[in-house]
């Protein structure tokens, strides 16, 4: 990785009906960081480098990163 490029983490708490709250934000955020990277000509790429979650957070952590790996 270089110096000028980006370096992403992901980090999701636990808590039951909070997973409700962070699917909303997740589905927002990845949205504006993927026009993000189109408009860099940097497009197809993971999201984020890292991605960490507990129980619910985890699962959410899981889906968003499976979502990636289905071509």
């Amino acid at each position: 990785m270089s110096k000028n490029q980006i370096h992403r983490d992901l980090v999701l708490q636990g808590g039951g009906t909070l997973g409700a709250y962070e699917a909303g934000v997740l589905k927002i955020l990845c949205k504006n960081l993927a026009e993000q990277e189109k408009e860099n000509g940097q497009e197809n790429k993971m999201l984020f480098d890292i991605v960490a979650g507990t129980s619910i957070g985890a699962t959410n952590g899981a889906i968003l990163v499976s979502q990636f790996l289905v071509c």
